[in-house]
């Protein structure tokens, strides 16, 4: 039986040196440096071009939004993506308070020593924007916006709060939509014009109706305006009383 080692039959087990690693790269030629510099370079382009391979392939199977954010979130430095996390909360807090305004929250379920003030809000808000601008949310109604060429737009502009949130679901400026709303609610909080010479104006009711709109006394849009209330016209206001005459008689009866 012939024992020779074939040759072109590869090693087993790979060889080692009893050279140090320095050693051996002092007495390569300055060719073989460059040729072995020029494979180490090879080496390091398949690692990238497989890993871009890979991602692309996990990208391709993505099919909904929250799938989107946990793949994106899960390639951000854990440190950045807590502190965008941090900056979220912020804003959910802020149009928390906007929105218990807007809403009437405020009137129903805090008493008045222990509420917001709504010009230390209105002063939050316009620093807010003015520093970080706003973020559209309504990207989200678009489906699967991801396969269009308008996440190649996110993708280039990584810092915008929009970009943000399309591509990781983190929040992390004033929604647009809350914004409009509380430009709304502020601009029925300006003083009313008095109509000149019988003390009274004009109040539009919060329903928005544009037959809802009353006479009222100066003092009376004052208060209003100083409580920070919205004002119901007597429809409303007869709509309101019957349902919660309603709820009270309905919860007797329980």
């Amino acid at each position: 039986m012939n024992n020779e080692k074939r040759r072109g039959r590869p090693r087993k087990t790979p060889f080692v040196s009893i050279l140090p690693p320095e050693v051996i790269e002092g007495l390569l030629t300055p060719t073989q440096k460059m040729a072995a510099e020029q494979r180490e370079q090879e080496r390091l382009r398949g690692i990238e071009r497989r890993a871009a391979a890979k991602t692309a392939q996990e990208f391709g199977s993505i099919e909904t939004k929250e799938a989107l954010w946990q793949f994106n979130r899960s390639r951000v430095p854990e440190a950045e993506l807590n502190a965008l996390l941090e900056r979220q909360e912020a804003m959910f807090d802020l149009t928390f308070c906007m929105r218990k305004y807007v809403d009437g929250i405020y009137e129903q379920t805090t008493d008045a020593e222990d509420r917001v003030p709504v010009a230390a809000i209105a002063e939050e808000v316009e620093l807010e924007v003015k520093q970080h601008g706003v973020v559209t949310m309504e990207v989200v109604l678009m489906g699967d916006y991801w396969k269009t060429p308008l996440y190649e737009n996110f993708q280039s502009k990584p810092t915008s709060p929009t970009s943000i949130f399309a591509r990781l679901g983190v929040v992390t400026a004033i929604p647009s939509h809350s914004l409009h709303q509380w430009t709304k609610f502020m601009a029925a909080q300006q003083p009313p014009k008095a109509q000149p010479g019988n003390g009274y104006t004009t109040l539009r009711c919060a329903c928005d109706a544009m037959t809802g709109r009353e006479s009222v006394p100066l003092s009376i849009a004052d208060r209003y305006r100083e409580l920070g209330k919205k004002f119901l016209c007597s429809r409303c206001r007869d709509v309101e009383n019957k349902l919660r005459a309603h709820s009270t008689m309905h919860g007797r009866s329980r």
